[in-house]
């Protein structure tokens, strides 16, 4: 299985590459399917790999694309340029500080900048009181995940545990965080 699914991404690569090098030497024939396949590429990266909503795979998928059609004359090797930028736009969209669980959205934004220095701080020490209300193995795994930005398997290693485990745990101090947070 994994040797069809390898053979499968090669496939739809050397038909990036193919319809890229036409693009460059002029021939616009296939311009339109080009587009498609790098939209599709960035919606898939972000829907199935990222786990983002499609709305935002659908933003992602925009971005991508525009990230290429700057750039398309500059690139010799498409698969590697692909692959770079998907993670980079992955990074910024995730940056922008929200994450996702079962397509919605949970702020990891526990501060909330209140009117007054004192609103402030009491806001801050009710995170604090969140975040000490969960194990030590949870908070490892939100500092590793959110704050040090390690991929699931990195955190995996760390902990002895299995990527999916680790996944798992992660979504479920996601979600028992976000409970706590809302009124």
């Amino acid at each position: 299985m994994m040797n069809d699914r390898s053979e499968q991404y090669s496939a739809f690569f050397a038909r990036l590459e193919m319809l890229h090098s036409q693009s460059r030497a002029g021939d616009k024939s296939n311009h339109e399917r080009l587009v498609a396949l790098i939209r599709e590429f960035g919606f898939k990266y972000a829907w199935r790999y990222m786990g983002f909503p499609r709305t935002v795979a659908d933003d992602f998928a925009q971005d991508f694309y525009l990230a290429y059609q700057q750039r398309q004359n500059d690139i010799e090797k498409l698969r590697p340029w692909l692959l770079k930028v998907a993670g980079v736009l992955a990074n910024l969209f995730m940056r922008r500080g929200y994450r996702w669980y079962r397509g919605k959205e949970l702020s990891l934004d526990w501060h909330v900048p209140q009117d007054s220095p004192e609103q402030q701080i009491i806001a801050q020490l009710e995170a604090r009181k969140r975040m000490r209300a969960c194990t030590r193995r949870d908070r490892q795994i939100l500092y590793w995940r959110v704050w040090r930005n390690l991929s699931y398997g990195e955190i995996a290693k760390k902990l002895g545990l299995k990527t999916g485990n680790v996944k798992q745990l992660y979504y479920r101090v996601l979600k028992r965080l976000a409970a706590k947070a809302s009124p």
